[in-house]
């Protein structure tokens, strides 16, 4: 035994805290000392080290005593070191506990997030947890095959190596033998879907388009505009911060992606010209004011570098919070640096509506690929990449770095006919959008489509290209909360067959896509 040299509480020799003041304890061979002695320098170094500040505790929990057993016991199997107050053996302990409400629980403050992990474990009623059994878990390059995952609250409570049987306890069981769980699509460039189109559209086709995004396995969706007046782009941002208040089942709202307006004319492609403005224009002017009022729904902006006042504007959306990516542009190599280290962080579509990559005038394409800083979005739909291309772009900027994405049109899982974009009759076929004279336009595959291209025809790893397509595009939009399947994570979830077909999606643990038979 030992005294504590705070509050002489006697400790047993191994302890890490005092049990009855909480305080780290020195090791036995440490003093107590708490300031610099003046002897730690130079020739008078004192030989025994000395006391650092002292490691902040959080209280997690206030513990009833019948639930102190279990609780500390699944701390103490996870590893955490903790401290209770008051201390179970001190005298009167029960009176205390009365006064208090219940014994406190603390543990470092880093610990703190996995502490409350285990409590959520232990504390969440059964009726409240959801139970995801039998199913193929894949986690980036580790998976679990039969696993099992338990969801409460929205969060992912645990992940199991195993399959677990249905505890006939009152959690609510899926049997998911055969398929596959991955976390949540995340598409951050999508024009549309089955006749819906983000640009013009209301308040109630925004959230049409989240729950009809919801049957191809997407969680979050950054819907996408083109180059409209000023007026008409006014329009769909007041709908689209409607939308994102409502509720409704269906793919998050995360934000809105303007691919629009600031970009070259001549590497325009679908895009109105009329409707391309520089920044320094009145509509350019009337443009960016706007973007400053509607900060808070707008998400990504792509923008030609090379455009007068480009470099200027990129600063001034990065300091509204705004992501700038840089795309449908002809800029040289050296304004392309300088719009990057001005603070844009993306390329959009990659290798699309951009000069080709020359060895003496990389441009921006040399740009995206050399840069750490940029996340760069790819078409995975057969026809805007060549296969090896693909895998050029992901061997070059590495699976953290590439950002799948549809492109889809709004004629994407439509077969209504005819339909228009951006002013343009759309022809479909192989999976794109064509006029009728054959200038591709955009995708029609929506973004389960291009995983399974990316997997089996360009022929990526499956866990690598389900993370392109989630953790990836979340960290590219500063989501890191969603994108992730882990204990404690959101629980964004899709599930998939052996096709690698959506069948179940769920938003914050809620069903918002029922396919299976």
């Amino acid at each position: 035994m030992r005294k504590c040299p705070y509050c002489s509480c006697e400790c047993d020799v191994a302890e890490v805290f005092c049990p009855k003041c909480g305080r780290e304890m020195p090791a036995p061979y440490e003093t107590a000392q708490t300031e610099d002695d003046g002897y730690d320098q130079g020739d008078f170094a004192n030989p025994l080290p000395v006391r650092g500040a002292q490691p902040k505790l959080v209280d997690i929990a206030t513990v009833p005593p019948e639930e102190l057993a279990e609780i500390t016991q699944q701390l103490a199997n996870a590893g955490l070191a903790f401290v209770m107050h008051p201390d179970p053996q001190m005298p009167g302990f029960r009176d205390y506990v009365a006064q208090l409400g219940g014994v406190h629980i603390l543990v470092r403050e880093e610990d703190a997030p996995v502490a409350w992990q285990v409590l959520d474990r232990v504390q969440v009623p059964v009726t409240e947890q959801t139970i995801l059994s039998g199913a193929e878990i894949i986690i980036g390059d580790t998976s679990f095959n039969p696993g099992t995952l338990v969801l409460a609250r929205g969060k992912v409570l645990e992940i199991l190596n195993f399959a677990m049987p249905d505890p006939e306890n009152g959690a609510q069981y899926l049997d998911l033998s055969g398929h596959i769980i991955a976390a949540g699509y995340i598409d951050v460039h999508l024009h549309g879907l089955q006749g819906t189109d983000a640009t013009g559209a209301t308040a109630e086709q925004f959230i049409s388009l989240a729950q009809t995004a919801a049957q191809y396995g997407l969680t979050g969706i950054v819907p996408t505009t083109y180059a409209c007046p000023v007026a008409t782009m006014a329009a769909t941002l007041a709908a689209f911060r409607t939308a994102q208040a409502s509720e409704y089942s269906g793919a998050r709202l995360l934000g809105l992606h303007l691919e629009s307006s600031f970009i070259s004319p001549e590497y325009s492609g679908a895009q109105p010209k009329e409707f391309i403005f520089t920044p320094d224009s009145a509509e350019g002017v009337q443009l960016r004011a706007l973007l400053a009022d509607y900060a808070d729904v707008v998400k990504i902006v792509t923008l030609a570098p090379e455009m007068p006042g480009a470099i200027e504007l990129t600063e001034e959306l990065v300091a509204l919070g705004i992501i700038v990516s840089l795309g449908h542009s002809g800029a040289d190599y050296d304004t392309s640096i300088a719009a990057i280290e001005a603070g844009a962080t993306m390329a959009t579509h990659l290798f699309n509506r951009m000069p080709a990559l020359h060895h003496r005038t990389p441009g921006l394409l040399g740009a995206a690929l050399e840069r750490d800083e940029i996340f760069a979005e790819f078409i995975s739909d057969g026809q805007h990449l060549h296969p090896a291309i693909i895998s050029i772009i992901i061997t070059a900027k590495g699976g953290e770095r590439c950002v799948m994405i549809s492109d889809a049109l709004p004629i994407t899982g439509s077969n209504d006919g005819p339909a228009t974009f951006a002013g343009e009759n759309v022809i479909t076929r192989d999976g794109a959008g064509y006029t009728a004279t054959g200038k591709l336009l955009g995708s029609a595959t929506a973004i389960d489509g291009g995983l399974r291209y990316l997997v089996e025809t360009v022929g990526w790893d499956l866990g690598e290209a389900l993370a392109m397509t989630s953790a990836t595009p979340a960290a590219a939009i500063n989501r890191p909360d969603l994108g992730r399947l882990q204990q404690g994570a959101t629980a964004d979830l899709v599930v998939l067959n052996q096709e690698l077909t959506p069948v179940l999606t769920i938003v914050e643990g809620v069903v918002v896509f029922d396919g299976r038979q």
